[in-house]
C-alpha cells in the first residue's frame, strides 16, 4: 500500500494541473495496469482481490490528501418567534412536566463545544470516502438506470390475465345460428309442409312427374361441349354386397343373386369400411440451433457435485439502450437448463452513456422456478473466456455489479489496454464461464459454448463496434 501511495503521489505531483479530472485519469490508469498484470501472471482470485483492495485503499489515501477542506457550518439565524412561542407555552410545560420535552433539547446544538467539534471531525473523516472519485456516483447512477430496466423487463415478461373472449364469441355465434335457423323455418313453414307431404317414401325418385330434372339439380356434372345443361342423373340404386365377412377376417363371395346383377355385386366390403385418409400434417416451424450449456453445482458434505446439460441460442438483436436513443446491435444469448428450469438471458452491448467509465456492458437476467433449492442467484463473480471446456480461462477486465436478485451487470473497463484485452478474449475464445452463487451460499458454474452461431454473432457485433 505504501508503494502504491508513493507512486500515485509522485505521478500526480509531476503534473502541472492537479485537478480532480487528472487524478481520476491517473487512478484509472493504475487500475488498468494492475488488472493487466494480474491477467498476465494468472494470479489466483484471492491474490487479485487483495491487490485490488490495496490499490483502492491507496487511492483513497491519496485523494484525501488532495481533497479540499470541508466548508464551515453556517450559523443558524435566531428567530424571535421561537422566544415568543417558548414563553407562551412555558405555563403549559410547568403544568405537565412529565409529558413535555424542552424545545431546546429537541434542537441540535450548534455551539462550538466538544460535540460540535466531534461532528466536524467525523464529517472530515468521511470526506475521503465520499470523494473517492466521480466513477463511484457514475456507477450508482448506472445502477439506478439498470434497476429501472429490470423493472421494465419484469413488467414486460409478467403474465397478463386475459378474459375468455373466445368462449364468449363462440356462444354468440351459436346463438345467432340457432336464432337465424328458427326464423328461416318459421318464415317458410308453408313450403316446408308441402315438401313434407310430397316426399312420401324416403326412397322416392328426385325427378318431377314429366321426367325433367328439378331446378335444384346439382351442377357438379358440368356442362356439355355444346353449352347445353345436362340433366342431373337419377340417384344410384342401393349397392348390394354379396360377400360375407368370416370370423377370421376373410371374405367369402356367395355369388350373385338370381336375375339381373345389381350394381355393386361382387364388390369387396373392405371398400365400404375404409376410413378417410389422414390429413397431411402441417409443416413444422424451423428450430434455432442451440449450442452446449452446462450447469455445474457443488454439493455440501460428502455429496459429489452435479452437472446438468442444456442449450444456448446465440443471436444478434437490435435494441435501444435507453428511451429516445437509436437501436444498437447487441449479442443475445438465451440459455435454458431443462432439468433445473434455470434460464439466463445475457445481452452484450457497447456502452453509449459517456458518463459511465465502461466500454461495454454485459446484462444477465436469470429466471429460476418457484421453490428453487438455491433460493435465487445472489452473486456473479466474473465472466471468463477460454479456448476449450477444460481450460482454466482468462477473466475479462471488468467490474461485476448486482442490481437485484437474479439481475446483474458486468462493466468492462474502458482503458485502452483493457479494451484490447477484452475484445481479443471475446473474439478468439470459444467457451464462456460464469461463476455464480446462490442465496443459500452454494456455488455453481454456467459454461457456454459459442459454436459457429455464437462466433458469428460476436464478430458481427464487436466488429461493428
Amino acid at each position: 500500500m505504501a508503494d502504491f501511495v508513493a507512486v500515485l503521489k509522485k505521478t500526480i505531483d509531476a503534473q502541472a494541473d492537479k485537478s480532480p479530472e487528472l487524478r481520476q485519469r491517473v487512478y484509472a490508469k493504475a487500475r488498468a495496469t494492475i488488472e493487466q498484470k494480474l491477467v498476465t501472471a494468472n494470479a489466483s482470485q484471492a491474490v487479485a482481490v487483495r491487490q485490488r483492495n490495496l490499490l483502492e485503499d491507496a487511492i483513497a489515501e491519496v485523494e484525501a490528501s488532495y481533497a479540499p477542506p470541508a466548508p464551515p457550518r453556517a450559523e443558524p439565524q435566531h428567530d424571535p418567534l421561537d422566544d415568543f412561542l417558548h414563553e407562551a407555552n412555558h405555563e403549559a410545560e410547568q403544568r405537565a412536566p412529565s409529558h413535555s420535552v424542552d424545545e431546546e433539547d429537541e434542537k441540535p446544538s450548534f455551539s462550538a463545544g466538544p460535540h460540535a467539534e466531534a461532528d466536524e471531525e467525523e464529517a472530515d473523516g468521511a470526506l475521503p470516502e465520499a470523494e473517492r472519485g466521480d466513477s463511484d456516483w457514475k456507477f450508482e447512477r448506472a445502477r439506478e438506470k439498470a434497476s429501472a430496466r429490470c423493472s421494465e423487463y419484469i413488467e414486460r415478461n409478467a403474465p397478463r390475465e386475459k378474459r375468455p373472449y373466445k368462449g364468449l364469441i363462440a356462444g354468440l355465434i351459436a346463438l345467432l345460428v340457432i336464432g337465424g335457423g328458427g326464423y328461416a323455418v318459421w318464415a317458410n313453414k308453408d313450403k316446408l309442409q308441402e315438401l313434407a307431404s310430397s316426399l312420401g317414401r324416403s326412397d322416392a325418385p328426385a325427378t318431377s312427374t314429366d321426367g325433367q330434372p328439378q331446378d335444384n339439380a346439382s351442377a357438379a356434372g358440368g356442362s356439355s361441349a355444346g353449352g347445353q345443361d345436362q340433366a342431373s342423373p337419377a340417384p344410384a340404386e342401393e349397392r348390394k354386397f354379396t360377400q360375407r365377412l368370416m370370423p377370421d377376417g376373410s371374405e367369402v363371395d356367395a355369388g350373385r343373386a338370381s336375375g339381373a346383377p345389381g350394381i355393386g355385386e361382387g364388390t369387396s366390403t373392405a371398400a365400404s369400411t375404409a376410413g378417410p385418409g389422414n390429413p397431411p400434417s402441417a409443416q413444422e416451424q424451423p428450430v434455432a440451433v442451440g449450442q452446449q450449456a452446462l450447469l455445474y453445482e457443488e454439493r455440501g458434505g460428502t455429496e459429489t457435485g452435479s452437472v446438468e446439460r442444456g442449450n444456448v441460442v446465440w443471436s444478434v438483436i437490435e435494441e435501444s439502450p435507453e428511451d429516445g436513443q437509436p437501436a444498437q446491435p447487441a449479442i443475445r444469448a438465451n440459455v435454458t437448463i431443462p432439468n433445473s428450469k434455470v434460464e439466463l438471458k445475457m445481452t452484450i452491448r457497447k456502452n453509449t452513456d459517456q458518463s459511465i467509465p465502461a466500454s461495454h456492458l454485459i446484462e444477465m437476467v436469470f429466471t429460476v422456478p418457484e421453490g428453487f433449492p438455491g433460493g435465487a442467484i445472489d452473486n456473479v463473480q466474473r465472466i471468463t473466456f477460454k479456448d476449450t471446456e477444460q481450460a482454466a480461462g482468462n477473466p475479462l477486465i471488468a467490474v461485476p455489479s448486482k442490481i437485484a436478485d437474479n439481475f446483474f451487470i458486468i462493466w468492462l473497463n474502458d482503458a485502452r489496454t483493457a479494451q484490447d484485452t477484452n475484445l481479443s478474449l471475446m473474439r478468439r475464445l470459444q467457451w464462456i464461464d460464469i461463476p455464480i452463487a446462490y442465496r443459500n451460499g452454494r456455488r455453481a458454474l454456467i459454461s457456454l459454448e459459442k459454436g459457429v452461431p455464437g462466433e458469428k454473432a460476436f464478430n458481427d457485433v464487436l466488429g461493428a463496434n
